[in-house]
């Protein structure tokens, strides 16, 4: 392999985002355009795989690399905190004449969500060294079945919940603490341990008939399940406050909650259910959710729906609510203006390629 990752990637094959929940992908090194991904899985999720792939050989030529030394196999488990992952990589060489040394580097790699303990990624293991071997002994890949063992593995033993159970003595005043204690727990991201004891403290507040506190219990639950990527089961959560705030006539949780269905939704890709939902804050104040956000995701569902101009009008709102109300220059506002403008010149493109067809139709 070069001493020097840093070469021109193939651009055709660049894709945008990192998939939600869990990726599988397979990358070799090309001596003369650098990481080429060979194969990935999900196929339905566009991923910025190739500008991962190259800071992960960039990764084990610095720690594990060594010129004097023959290749040896390595595993390696990496943060990727731009994207809120954990990242186990296995390294091998598949037999190539056509290449320096006759040995071309190769990795099997799988993304998984930052949450999960180093000790669940040993789950994955045996998968990740089955892909490898399949494809440095015979060139065979065989990543779609494994992602399939892959994913029931992340469904049904680390993103099952526990079943929550309340003792016959557990006090409403026990159940206020275990409240307290789960908020501390999520503050720290200790989320199935907060969950549990939120999770309890929910269903005596339930059992009680507290309204507040049902929906203080569910918001939190709701929020820590997004923190996990679990938008689905998160969108459960937030149409019980939903139902509780309209009841309760409680306008903070009617907005959040409005909102938070809306943005689940999109993340599920129900991008209709996400407009029907976000569509009802459109003539609001939104004094408790995050404009730009809203903005944000608002003009991405119109833009998921096909709907260019619905989706150029609330990106550009976006843009202009951030100019006027965010006069700080900080990094983190300074690339959401970037990533809006970003979208803005995906989607002028866009408009102009339907203008240029009816055009050429006429």
């Amino acid at each position: 392999m070069s001493k020097n990752p840093i070469k021109k990637i193939k651009r055709d094959q660049r894709q945008k985002t990192i998939p939600k929940e869990i990726s599988l992908f397979l990358a070799k090194w090309d001596e003369d355009y650098g990481p080429e991904v060979i194969d990935f899985y999900p196929k339905s999720i566009e991923s910025d795989l190739e500008s991962l792939a190259i800071n992960i050989f960039a990764a084990f030529q610095f720690f594990y690399d060594s010129p004097d030394q023959d290749f040896k196999r390595t595993c390696m488990k990496l943060p990727i905190s731009k994207f809120n992952k954990k990242a186990i990589v296995l390294l091998e060489v598949i037999h190539n004449p056509d290449v320096r040394g006759g040995l071309q580097p190769f990795f099997v790699a799988l993304l998984v969500p930052d949450y999960l303990r180093d000790e669940d990624l040993g789950l994955f293991e045996g998968i990740i060294n089955k892909v490898a071997r399949r494809y440095a002994y015979e060139q065979e890949l065989v990543l779609k079945i494994n992602y399939n063992k892959i994913e029931k593995i992340f469904l049904q033993d680390l993103m099952k919940q526990p079943v929550v159970v309340l003792d016959e003595n557990y006090s409403y005043t026990a159940a206020i603490d275990d409240f307290r204690g789960g908020v501390e727990l999520f503050q720290t991201h200790q989320y199935s341990e907060a969950y549990v004891l939120l999770k309890k403290a929910l269903l005596k507040f339930e059992k009680e008939q507290h309204p507040n506190l049902i929906m203080e219990a569910k918001y939190l639950i709701g929020t820590l399940l997004v923190q996990q990527n679990r938008y689905q089961d998160s969108m459960n959560y937030f149409w019980g406050v939903q139902q509780l705030s309209t009841q309760t006539d409680h306008p903070k949780y009617q907005e959040i909650s409005t909102f938070m269905i809306g943005f689940c939704a999109y993340k599920t890709e129900a991008y209709q259910e996400a407009l029907n939902e976000l569509s009802k804050l459109e003539l609001s104040k939104k004094e408790y959710i995050n404009q730009l956000q809203y903005l944000t995701i608002y003009g991405r569902v119109w833009a998921k729906l096909g709907k260019l101009d619905e989706a150029i009008k609330k990106l550009e709102d976006a843009l202009f609510f951030q100019s006027v109300q965010e006069k700080d220059e900080t990094k983190s506002r300074l690339l959401q203006q970037g990533q809006v403008n970003y979208e803005l010149g995906i989607l002028y493109y866009k408009k102009g390629i339907e203008t240029l067809q009816t055009q050429v139709r006429q």
